[in-house]
């Protein structure tokens, strides 16, 4: 049985992807110009992508480009409960960051989201 995502995917000033990192997928939404500088925003626990919905117009209207991303596990990406810690969501943000063809990224977290935000390189 495949999940029911529709959920997730509101429609909004946004785009949605899934985009391939680190062994798994992951939904992200996506706002703004390309090669605009890149801000990554992390939800908190037990959320999605979702609790940034207020925020993400007003970074893609301020010459951002903005990535909203579902954590592995949550929201419409991937479901691969083996091994979720935080080493494993660092590299997942890093392999987002680079499958959107940048280097480098602001990265915003909120709860558990942070902490993520917190560890990375």
């Amino acid at each position: 049985m495949v999940a029911d995502t529709s959920v997730v995917m509101q429609p909004g000033p946004w785009e949605h992807r899934r985009i391939a990192a680190n062994g798994a997928r992951f939904h992200v939404t996506v706002a703004g110009e390309d090669g605009a500088p890149l801000v990554v925003l992390l939800h908190g626990y037990p959320m999605f992508w979702w609790e940034w919905r207020g925020v993400i117009p007003h970074l893609a209207d301020g010459g951002l480009r903005v990535a909203a991303m579902d954590l592995r596990g949550f929201g419409a990406s991937d479901k691969t409960y083996r091994q979720i810690n935080t080493p494993k969501f660092t590299f997942d943000v890093a392999g987002v960051i680079s499958s959107l063809g940048y280097e480098s990224a602001a990265i915003v977290g909120r709860g558990a989201g942070a902490h993520v935000a917190w560890a990375m390189p």
